[in-house]
């Protein structure tokens, strides 16, 4: 069983900042792609089929990691792509991976696409209430009622 990418945060919450930077961002990539998620970089395919997420988190984050693991652990056939927002350095560095997603002031950044057509895109809290929603309905919530 692949460790969860939430662990890195318990790992590494005893290292010096550099050596904590360093280690996150070395090991992010690797269990990314060991649990079957795909980073992912501008000018990478996307699939044209289904739906797909790309999701920007700020790898220090524990919350962010926990969303990632959560959705992952749904496995219902999305795409599920990450990108680190600590490779960005400017407002339009974020657009190359979801254009016109607006201000981030906050992570993650998500951008959903259904068959290759991007539907929606959010940063910060309203991200965090997409994935939400996307989490709860792919686990068919049962406590959903109208009232």
């Amino acid at each position: 069983m692949s460790m969860k990418l939430v662990d890195l945060f318990f790992e590494s919450m005893h290292m010096l900042p550099g050596d904590q930077q360093q280690y996150v961002i070395s090991q992010f990539s690797k269990r990314v792609q060991d649990s079957g998620m795909k980073l992912w970089e501008p000018g990478d395919s996307i699939q044209h089929r289904g739906k797909r997420f790309l999701i920007g988190v700020a790898e220090f984050s524990r919350e962010d990691l926990e969303l990632l693991d959560a959705l992952f652990e749904l496995s219902d056939g999305s795409q599920l792509d990450v990108f680190m927002l600590s490779k960005c350095k400017s407002q339009s560095d974020i657009e190359r991976y979801v254009p016109d997603v607006g201000p981030v002031y906050q992570s993650p950044v998500v951008g959903i696409w259904e068959d290759g057509i991007l539907v929606a895109k959010a940063s910060g809290w309203q991200a965090k209430q997409i994935l939400t929603k996307e989490i709860k309905a792919v686990r068919g919530n049962s406590t959903h009622r109208s009232e």
